[in-house]
């Protein structure tokens, strides 16, 4: 089925995702909130962007995935979602919702995650995975030496399985670090917060893993995938070298606001059990591809070249934006655009002051989201 853009672009103009039960924070699937996840794309819009401009059986790529839920929602919606990006959080999370494994594979990792964990010896655990300072805070140290086996266990296993067992593993790891911090009785941190892992509080208080982890897992399979699902795929990987053989029908993404997210800083409990320990996190900000750290938005250039590539002819590429400061992102990627690849379809804005900040103090810059639409020759 072709796309009629005009229409599309007319109906995302009225902001269909702030009215009636799409306004609501609970609207979605619940496999959306298999991980918390900071500044990601709220479900409903990314619902209404797929409806939008693609249609059922279309391979539908986000190269910036973040927690998966542009790609979940195509596979949701009979698309096969493709999710990319630089942080194993992300990947894991992405592949364990478009890929989602069946639940006897999920019992399995547990039981072994279950047999590392009995008797286990707090203090030679401790002193085999030593660990950051600030990171050691969190958790009473029985806690934490159950979260270091997992996490161990985890990152051996993933890189070696097969492709149902290691959406598993994806799946399980995703719902770990779910319940690494919080304040909700199922955190194994002391008190914190879901979403950002700000200083704890409070006592040290063992807590089971396992105990968390099931109750988590249990809450997940109470809701399988639609009828309509599709299985997507995710992976590891920067949009500056995306990882497609064959080339997608559409394009939605929501690249990193410029310069407003200090991603890895309120990620970096959960990037260090995925894998990624501070020296890690410290490398990736001074010389890695993460686009909030740059100073200018040249390099979208050769994004959008990459892009080209991977997107069929007259395929859409929608990118979900802001204004941040006195910077229109949007503006700002179309003036880099090659007018031979490709054609400005529209640039459709939404004020967003009224919206909630979960705590951060750098929302204040964006005042103004925005879709940019556009359309390869």
């Amino acid at each position: 089925m072709t796309i009629d853009l005009p229409t599309a672009v007319e109906n995302l103009r009225s902001l269909p995702y702030r009215e009636d039960d799409f306004s609501s924070r609970a609207w979605g699937h619940k496999l959306h909130s298999l991980c918390s996840y900071p500044s990601k794309i709220k479900p409903a819009i990314a619902h209404i962007l797929v409806r939008e401009f693609t249609s059922p059986g279309d391979r539908v790529l986000d190269p910036f995935s973040g927690i998966g839920t542009i790609p979940l929602e195509a596979c949701l919606q009979g698309r096969e979602g493709l999710g990319g990006d630089l942080n194993p959080l992300a990947w894991w999370g992405t592949l364990a919702k478009t890929k989602f494994p069946p639940r006897e594979q999920v019992d399995i990792v547990l039981d072994e995650i279950r047999n590392l964990v009995a008797d286990i010896d707090v203090d030679k655990t401790l002193e085999e995975f030593p660990i950051e300072d600030e990171i050691a805070e969190f958790f009473e140290r029985k806690t934490r030496s159950e979260i270091l086996v997992t996490r161990n266990y985890l990152l051996t296993e993933i890189p070696i399985s097969g492709e149902i067992r290691k959406s598993a593993l994806c799946l399980v790891g995703t719902c770990c670090a779910h319940i690494l911090h919080g304040n909700r009785p199922y955190a194994l941190s002391r008190r914190s917060h879901n979403v950002i892992p700000i200083p704890p509080k409070g006592e040290f208080e063992y807590k089971p893993l396992m105990k968390s982890l099931e109750e988590k897992i249990n809450r997940t399979y109470r809701n399988p995938p639609t009828p309509e699902y599709t299985i997507g795929n995710a992976w590891q990987g920067s949009a500056f070298q995306i990882e497609l053989d064959e080339q997608v029908d559409c394009i939605i993404t929501s690249p990193p606001f410029y310069g407003t997210t200090d991603f890895l800083r309120q990620n970096r409990v959960r990037l260090w059990f995925c894998g990624w320990a501070y020296d890690r996190q410290k490398e990736e900000k001074s010389d890695g591809d993460f686009l909030e750290f740059r100073k200018t938005m040249d390099d979208y250039s050769i994004i959008l070249k990459e892009f080209a590539t991977k997107l069929k002819p007259k395929g859409v590429c929608v990118m979900h934006m802001g204004v941040v400061k006195k910077r229109d992102m949007a503006v700002s990627v179309v003036g880099l655009l090659d007018q031979e690849v490709w054609n400005v379809v529209d640039i459709v804005y939404e004020d967003v002051r009224d919206l909630e900040s979960h705590g951060r103090t750098d929302r204040g810059a964006t005042h103004t989201h925005q879709f940019l639409v556009i359309e390869k020759s």
